[in-house]
């Protein structure tokens, strides 16, 4: 695997008021321009890389951090679908990334190779960095002919810079078995929260499950080996042009693993109505009032 990092002491990133978190902003691009303007979204950075996959084709995964520092979130508890069913000032607080926009110079031409994506991406974490917007450092990752955005840094509670390693990057082990789909991703979300020590949900298909895919069976297991080269191994045995969107929800602090069909449609997060926009609730996300003590939660 190659790995393309930048850095810089610390440049500084993030799916919009995602979907039950909504996706927000707005991407301007017209046919035939050489840029690519995101406004306003809290997740800029995901948002720019669905637009990628979209026109280009390549499979482009994409990791965040989790976001413990206040001033890295924005408070759209206000925006809540149900907040009229709760007492004034009662609502549970819902957060999303407080994020920002960027702009992208693309090549004028519809196809671009190999190298030329990647310097795509490179273009995308380093003009993010440079923006000081958000409140994570990302390195861009190539692994045959897909591209891995994950976070190097990312603030801490006091605001303090520091170190991460992606949560993926850590050996995970499993029997070899048969499983359907769904139960091939829960098994490997399950051996990553584990390691992590945070609840991983498994989000396949958009959040829709489909009658023939739960219906086939994958023999797969792993021992010892990166939850990274797992998802790869997943996604060549079931035969489809897959990515994966692990986005940390800060509300029920919890990460949502959307695997899904390359073709740029929007991933899932959190199970909380919130920001103006399209907002959905994922088929596999817990109540919305759970937390992290919460022993009625799912595991």
């Amino acid at each position: 695997m190659k790995r393309y990092s930048w850095n810089s002491a610390c440049r500084a990133l993030i799916l919009g008021a995602i979907m039950c978190s909504g996706f927000g902003g707005r991407v301007y691009a017209q046919t035939g321009s050489s840029a690519l303007a995101i406004t306003g979204d809290a997740r800029p950075v995901l948002k720019a890389i669905l637009e990628l996959e979209s026109r280009y084709g390549y499979a482009i995964t994409y990791e965040e951090p989790k976001y413990d520092y206040q001033g890295d979130l924005k408070d759209v508890t206000q925006s809540r679908k149900d907040l009229k069913s709760f007492a004034s000032g009662k609502a549970p607080k819902t957060f999303i990334p407080v994020g920002g926009s960027l702009q992208l110079t693309l090549p004028a031409t519809a196809q671009v190779s190999q190298p030329a994506m990647n310097a795509l991406l490179q273009q995308l974490v380093e003009s993010w960095s440079d923006s000081n917007q958000g409140g994570a450092h990302f390195t861009v990752e190539e692994d045959g002919a897909v591209f891995h955005v994950v976070p190097t840094a990312v603030r801490d509670a006091n605001g303090n810079w520091q170190s991460v390693e992606s949560i993926l990057a850590k050996p995970i082990s499993f029997p070899t078995e048969s499983r359907t789909e769904y139960e091939t991703w829960q098994t490997i979300c399950s051996d990553v929260a584990a390691n992590a020590g945070v609840r991983v949900f498994a989000i396949p298909n958009g959040g829709l499950i489909f009658g023939p895919p739960q219906n086939a069976h994958y023999v797969l297991g792993a021992d010892a080996e990166p939850a990274e080269s797992v998802l790869m191994r997943a996604i060549k045995a079931m035969g489809k042009k897959r990515s994966w969107y692990l986005l940390y929800d800060p509300t029920t602090r919890a990460y949502y693993m959307n695997i899904d069909e390359v073709q740029g449609t929007l991933p899932s997060v959190g199970a909380q109505p919130s920001a103006p926009g399209p907002a959905t609730t994922p088929a596999h996300a817990p109540p919305a009032n759970c937390g992290p003590a919460d022993t009625t939660c799912p595991p």
